[in-house]
Order: C-alpha cells, then structure tokens, then sequence
C-alpha cells in the first residue's frame, strides 16, 4: 500500500512538473499575472455547486434502496468517495463499505448507486461532445473514438437484456462479460425510467456546472474561449481519463486538454495553465474536502 501511495504521488509531481517545466519561468510568470483572480469566487461556486447537485444525485438512488441516513451523515459519505485516487470512479465504492459498516447495507445491495452514477455521467458527455463535434472539421479521430463509446455504452446497456446474456455466454472471448448483466439487472431496479429523467436532470446540471467551472478558467487566463469548444475538450478529455487506467485519469485527461487547446491556437503556457488550474479547481480540491470529511466521519464512527 505504502508503495502504491508513493508511487502514485511521484506520479502526480512528475505529470504536473513538466506540464510547468516545458512552460518555463517566463512563461509561468506570465500567466500568473494576466490571471484574473476576480474570477476565482465563481469557479469555485461552480465547481461546488456541480458537487452538490451530485450529491444530490446520489442521495436521491440511494433512497431507492434505504431511507433515513441523516442529511449531513449522507454528505460526509458522499464526500468521503472524493478522498480516494483510484481508476476510473473507483475510488468511490469507499462510500458503500461505511456504508454497510455504519447502517449494515450490503455493498452488492448498495452497488447499484454507484454504477448509476458512471452510466449516466457517460452517457450525459457523450451526448454533449457529439453534436459539437459533427460541426468542426479535422476532429474526425475524436468522431472515431466516440463512436467508440458509444459501440462500449450500448454494449454496456443490452448486458441487462436476457437474450444478450445467452448469446454473450456462447463467445469465448465475451464471457466473462456475461456476469456483468447481474450487475445491470440490478441497476434498473434502483433506476426506472421514470427516475431515470430526473437522474439525468441532475446529470446534466452537475456537468454543465463543471463546464462552466473550466470556461471560466479560461477567461480568467485572458482567454475567449467559444463556449461550445469548452464543452468538448473538457467533456472528451475527462471522458478519456475516467476510461484509462490511471488513477483520476492523471496525465490523460490534462495532456488531452492541453493537445486540444494547442490544436485550437492557444498559447502552450496558456493551455498548460488551464489544463493544470482546472484539474486544481475540479479534482484536487474536491478530493481535499474528501479527505477532510473521512476524518470527520471516521472520528464520528470511533467516537460512537
């Protein structure tokens, strides 16, 4: 664990090291005084407003499981999945093992949650970064991986159909997919259709906070940047993070906003700038107020 810990965290310095080392001094110089700090309030209300909408997300699946988890035991939870650099989302089970460990929930019963949580943040970006993307010419690699996505989602979403399960079975090579079904047989009990509008409702709001957070980033960098660019390249870059396999998808998601930026005309120490601020705005600190909620809740949980 303790060289996991290390070797995660020589990661993370040597990723944000040379973003700024290929900057330069002058170039950090330079970008630290057009930077407008007026705008800081409001990236950070957006950045916490998108978290809370989450929250509430959240709290609204799970009560489709268990009723009468106090409002502030529920958000020291919640936040307690913001404390844990892991892969994709997760990090975020921890939630679901205090769970069972202070209400006595199964995680297998609580599990659903979690997976309705990365099902509609996929399928909310894939929606925003394909209309965008069918309307700028040179982008057709990214067409490409997004059609990708959306080959995986639909796999994803007909795992839960029976006849699928069958037909999966009979491929050596997608068998063991096949189990993977129980899981979203499981999801569409906790998410009906009818839930499933206001799921995406939050979803959606959740993101475009997120969005916001990132575009005014860039304003506040002196930059104008055309709201709909700011929807892709951060939608697609967080996108490709959350399916590598690094943990928070480090390296992936600010070297994608970084090359897409690039692509787009901006400055390199600009780009490097607004790809590492906006990862401090929207990961760093988020998982900051994480850990300081797990302590909380941990000193809940010994005390009681």
């Amino acid at each position: 664990m303790r060289q996991k810990t290390v070797l995660l965290f020589v990661l993370v310095v040597t990723v944000y090291a040379l973003l700024l080392s290929l900057t330069g001094l002058d170039g950090i110089s330079e970008v630290l005084s057009c930077f407008r700090v007026q705008y800081v309030p409001m990236i950070l209300l957006l950045v916490a407003f998108s978290e809370a909408v989450t929250f509430l997300r959240w709290r609204y699946v799970l009560s489709r499981i268990v009723t009468g988890i106090p409002l502030k035991e529920g958000f020291l939870i919640y936040m307690s999945g913001l404390s844990v650099i892991a892969p994709a989302q997760s990090g975020e089970l921890i939630r679901y093992y205090i769970l069972k460990k202070i209400k006595g929930i199964p995680v297998k019963r609580s599990f659903p949650v979690h997976m309705v949580g990365i099902i509609s943040d996929f399928i909310c970006v894939v929606l925003m970064i394909i209309p965008p993307l069918l309307f700028i010419p040179g982008f057709g690699y990214i067409m490409t991986l997004t059609s990708v996505f959306v080959i995986i989602l639909a796999f994803i979403l007909g795992l839960s159909n029976r006849r699928v399960q069958i037909l999966i079975r009979k491929i050596p090579i997608l068998r063991s997919y096949a189990d993977f079904g129980k899981s979203m047989k499981d999801v569409e009990k906790v998410a009906d259709k009818r839930s499933m509008i206001t799921i995406g409702a939050l979803t959606a709001l959740s993101w475009i906070a997120a969005i916001s957070a990132f575009y005014f980033v860039l304003v506040a960098l002196g930059v104008s940047p055309d709201p709909v660019s700011a929807m892709y390249i951060y939608g697609f870059s967080v996108l490709l993070g959350e399916v590598s396999t690094l943990p928070k998808g480090i390296a992936v998601t600010e070297g994608s906003i970084l090359i897409m930026l690039f692509l787009k005309g901006m400055p390199y120490n600009i780009a490097a700038a607004s790809s590492v601020m906006i990862r401090v705005f929207n990961m760093w600190l988020p998982m900051a107020a994480g850990i300081i909620c797990l302590m909380a809740l941990s000193r809940r949980m010994l005390s009681s």
